[in-house]
This record gives structure tokens, C-alpha cells and sequence, in this order.
């Protein structure tokens, strides 16, 4: 039997050697190496490894610190860790938790101070309304309709307004208690269904006319009247109508000023030919070469000659109005004369009964539609054509997109730019600029298109069909004189967008409407690319930028999508 010698053990590091006396001398040299290098395996890097000291407070003391998911016990609490990206935490029983990440390095001492939190108690409060059905706001904030159970509120008092349509807004406080559910039930008051109205004007002496019926000559008494929307007209020889809608408040009074406007006595007259330099004779009498502008011309008949070379003379006759522009462009040809070679535009925004509606005109099949609405106070009518041929190619298209990011390719179609453009010349605004920058007026379109008749869509195969959705292009929309709201939204959209305007499509649930980017408006916005874009409705008349009227119940804090073009 072979003598044992006694193994000797290696026991830094953790790590045993074992072996006999035989072996001993002859593996010294490797048994030194292999020690050396398990013990760099083993433990690398510890013997070098730097300590950071970091000192973790908190307000109050007395919390639990956790150092990447360790106990490392309660504050105030020092610590010496190996430098390096550390997870702490700190928690107190009725506090909310502190955590935050530290790189600890040389440059320490490091210090962390908890400021800790404290958990309030919360409650519930249960608000009902008589009637039922009020739009409940707790603290401004939209919570639904009453009757509704609002919890985790903070305790203490909290605002609480109710509205609802046809009722007095109701304002009042409540109370929410730690753990508790408080109930109120709140009184709504019906609004009066009169108020008072009176009117006023400069200059003085015009009559005043609401919904038809006379009131009497400006300055008016205060009348009772039913409380709703109205339409105000005031009249007086020599000046423009002033119209607007006003809408009575309940029980209280209302007063309003119309500012009239002389109607002038001369008009304008804008005259140009393809090619240009055709001589131009007024009545017979030479005026000069096109283009050519003639301002302040007495109103009343005038016969126009165009004239140049070789080609045929061309002759127009019109009647010129007390602030009217008008825009008269000749194709000139070689050969027999063509009426339908002059194309007439006549821009009147500011317009009474007694003048000639605008519009354009040609002798090429087309649609006629005549369009009025009011802008500023004042009365507006166009009659337009829309060529035959331009609408048939439009009825022809795609009319139910398939996604909502579709219908900006309705808006944005190339066969009516030239048409679109032309139209926001007629509709340029109430001081006759004729400078096609000038014309950018959104509120002027806005109301043109608000005067498109309400329709719903029709499904020829199922009149029933109430989800039928059939997108016009602007063009018909124009020639049909009617659309719902998102032939309305696209048309506006199309003609914005031409003027230059940053707009978008908005659709939210069952509803269509347009919106514009502005930096200085007011009134409710979508937030979308760093831009504000105001909502504007289409669909009735007297909604302003930023302004849902009745239709903020449907609209505000409903889902939307903005689609800019």
C-alpha cells in the first residue's frame, strides 16, 4: 500500500489545491501559474475596484433605502459602493415612493435628498341634477352626465359646474372625504323664453326688421322677444343692408349697433385681352390700351370695343353699379366674331335687392347656381356657372373613400384649380381690392360656403340607408347647391387651401369640419406638428374660428382626426 503524504490546501480565494509531496517539486512552476490565473477568473478586477461613498436622506428620515433592489437600511444612511450606475428607492408608509438613478464616481461624495410625498386620502362624490342629463365639470375638467359617480377626487372642496341646453348654468362646491362617497343632487333653473332687443345705427333713421317683421326706425325701444336665433335686418335709402344673425339671451337684454355703409355712387371697371394691347373704347370713345384699370366711372349703360389688327372686334355691353368691380377679359381672334369670347367677372360683396347679382359669364353648356349669404352685416349674391363638361368628369370619379385620410385627395384635385381660383376673385372681400393677395378673407368664403344647403347622402339602391356615404368633389358640391358635412368641409378646404391657408380636414364621430392653423386666434384648437389648428364649422351660418356654437356638446373632448393638406 502506498504511503500518503498530507495534501496541503490553498484556501485564498476560496480556491483548494490539492496534492502529494511526489508531485510537489516537479509542477511547482504550473500549480503557481494555474492558482494565478483561476484567481483572475475568479475575482477579476476586485482587488482595483474603486468605492464611491454616498449619503441618502429623506424629508422625513426614517425611510427604507433600496439600493438596486437591495435592503440597505433607513435613512439617514451612508454607504461605500464599488463606483458605478446605481437604482435607489426610497419608502415610507404613507408616502409616495422616491426612486431615481445615480452614477457614482470619483468625484463623490455624492448626496441624495428624498423629499417624500405624502399620500392624501381620496373620495368619491356622486352629483345628480334635476332634470337629468346636464353636462357635469368638476374642477374644469369634463366628467359626463349627470347623473355620475366621480372617485378618486382629493380631499377637500371641489367647483362644480352643470350646463345643459335650455337651463341656467348651475355653478356650486363639494366636498369629497377620505374613503367616503358624498352625494348631491343639484336643482337646475329652465331659462326665461324672452329677452329684450333694441337697435341702434349711424346714421340714425334706418328701419329694422327681425325675422320679417318691423320694429320700427333706429334708435328702437327695448323689445321683448323670444329667446333664440334671429335674423336682424336694417335698412336705409342710400346705404347697404345690414344683416346679421344674433342670438336673444334669456332674461336679459341685448343691444346692437350697425354701422351703415353709404352705397357709392361710382364703380371700377378692370379691362385686359388675349393678346394684350387692344385698343379699348368706352361708349365710342377711345380709352387706351389692355390692361387697363378705370376707377371712380359713374354708374349707369356702357358698350365696350375691343380692337387690335388683324383681328376681329369684340363688343360687350353692362351695366355698371354704385360699388361694383368688374372684370371684363376679351379673347381676341382672327376670323368670325364669337361672343363667348368675353368673359365677364362682376365682384359685389356689399349688394341690396335692387343690384344685379354677380357672376360669370359664358355661353358653354353649364349649371347655374345663384348663392346668398351675408359677410360682415352685409348681403352678398353670386351666380354662378359650372361647366357641363368639368361636372360630368367629377361624377365620373370615386365617391366613397375608403379610409379617412382619403378625402383630402377630394380637396385637392387638379381639373377645378383654375375654377377655384377664379370663384375666390368673385368672393374677394367687402373693399373691392382687386389684388388677388388681398382677397384672402377666410371669413368671406367661409360664410359662402355655410350658405350650401344642408343634405344628407342618399343611397339610390336603399332611400333608408342612413350610413351612406357619398363624397363630393368641391366642384359638385358648387353645382349642386347642396351637401352634407363633409362636402361642405372639403369645399372650404379646397377653396383655403388656394387662398393659402394652413388647413386640415377634422372628422370626429358622425361629423365632418375643417380646421386652420393660426398663432394668434382664440377658441377651441387641435394641437397637431407643433401648430394650432383652430376648429371651424361648415354647416351652419355664424360659426367663427375656434367657435362650436351648439355644436360644442357633439364636438369638444370628442375623438378627432386631423388630416392637413
Amino acid at each position: 500500500m502506498a504511503i500518503l503524504r498530507p495534501k496541503y490546501v490553498l484556501y485564498k480565494y476560496n480556491i483548494s489545491l490539492l496534492f502529494d509531496t511526489k508531485m510537489y517539486f516537479r509542477s511547482n512552476l504550473a500549480i503557481i501559474v494555474l492558482a494565478l490565473v483561476m484567481v483572475c477568473v475568479v475575482t477579476p478586477g476586485t482587488s482595483a475596484a474603486r468605492s464611491c461613498i454616498v449619503s441618502v436622506t429623506s424629508i422625513p428620515d426614517e425611510g427604507i433605502v433600496m439600493i438596486d433592489g437591495q435592503l440597505r437600511g433607513t435613512t439617514p444612511l451612508s454607504q461605500s459602493l464599488p463606483c458605478g450606475q446605481y437604482s435607489f428607492k426610497i419608502e415610507k408608509a404613507g408616502y409616495e415612493p422616491y426612486q431615481t438613478q445615480v452614477l457614482l464616481t470619483e468625484e463623490g461624495p455624492f448626496t441624495i435628498v428624498a423629499n417624500l410625498e405624502y399620500k392624501s386620502e381620496r373620495g368619491s362624490v356622486v352629483v345628480g341634477s334635476d332634470p337629468p342629463g346636464g353636462t357635469l365639470y368638476i374642477d374644469g375638467v369634463l366628467q359626463g352626465t349627470t347623473p355620475v359617480q366621480v372617485d378618486n377626487l382629493l380631499y377637500g372642496r371641489h367647483s362644480v359646474l352643470i350646463k345643459k341646453s335650455g337651463y341656467r348654468d348651475y355653478s356650486d362646491v363639494v366636498s369629497a372625504g377620505p374613503g367616503s362617497v358624498h352625494e348631491y343632487r343639484e336643482y337646475l333653473v329652465p331659462e326665461p323664453q324672452t329677452g329684450f332687443f333694441g337697435v341702434s345705427s349711424d346714421p340714425e333713421g334706418a328701419r329694422v326688421y327681425l325675422d320679417g317683421t318691423d320694429l320700427g326706425t333706429t334708435p328702437t325701444r327695448l323689445q321683448q322677444v323670444s329667446a333664440d336665433n334671429h335674423t336682424m335686418i336694417v335698412q336705409n335709402e342710400g346705404f347697404y343692408n345690414y344683416t346679421t344673425f344674433i342670438e336673444v339671451p334669456g332674461g336679459e337684454s341685448l343691444r346692437v349697433h350697425a354701422d351703415l355703409v353709404k352705397v357709392p355712387d361710382t364703380g371700377t371697371i378692370i379691362i385686359d385681352s388675349t393678346p394684350q394691347g387692344a385698343s379699348i373704347s368706352i361708349n365710342g370713345t377711345y380709352k387706351g390700351l389692355t390692361p387697363a384699370v378705370f376707377e371712380n366711372i359713374p354708374r349707369g349703360a356702357y358698350t365696350l370695343t375691343f380692337a387690335k389688327g388683324n383681328f376681329s372686334d369684340l363688343n360687350t355691353t353692362f351695366i355698371l353699379n354704385g360699388g361694383e368691380t368688374r372684370e371684363i377679359l376679351a379673347y381676341l381672334t382672327i376670323g368670325i366674331v364669337n361672343p363667348a369670347n368675353i368673359r365677364e367677372s362682376i365682384y359685389h360683396l356689399q349688394s341690396n335687392a335692387s343690384q344685379p347679382i354677380a357672376g360669370i359669364i359664358d355661353l358653354t353648356p353649364s349649371i347655374e347656381r345663384t348663392y346668398t349669404w351675408y359677410n360682415n352685416g352685409h348681403e352678398a349674391t353670386i351666380r354662378l356657372r359650372i361647366p357641363q363638361e368639368l361636372y360630368d368628369h367629377y361624377k365620373g370619379q370615386p365617391h366613397q373613400p375608403q379610409s379617412i385620410s382619403e378625402y383630402q385627395n377630394y380637396a385637392l384635385t387638379d381639373e377645378d384649380r383654375s375654377y377655384l381660383h377664379d370663384l375666390i376673385g368673385i368672393l374677394k372681400n367687402a373693399q373691392n381690392n382687386r389684388m388677388y393677395s388681398a382677397r384672402n378673407d377666410y371669413r368671406n368664403v367661409v360664410s359662402f360656403v355655410q350658405s350650401v344647403t344642408y343634405s344628407y347622402d342618399t343611397n339610390p339602391d336603399n332611400p333608408s340607408d342612413t350610413t351612406f356615404e357619398y363624397a363630393k368633389y368641391p366642384l359638385e358640391t358648387l353645382a349642386d347647391g347642396e351637401g352634407d358635412c363633409e362636402d361642405t368641409a372639403i369645399l372650404t378646404a379646397a377653396l383655403l387651401n388656394e387662398m393659402g391657408y394652413d388647413v386640415a380636414l377634422v372628422f370626429v364621430p358622425e361629423h365632418a369640419a375643417v380646421a386652420v392653423a393660426c398663432d394668434t386666434c382664440n377658441g377651441y384648437y387641435y394641437p397637431l406638428n407643433g401648430k394650432r389648428y383652430y376648429y371651424l364649422e361648415t354647416t351652419g351660418a355664424g360659426f367663427s374660428l375656434g367657435s362650436m356654437g351648439t355644436m360644442e356638446s357633439k364636438i369638444k373632448n370628442a375623438p378627432a382626426q386631423v388630416i392637413p393638406l
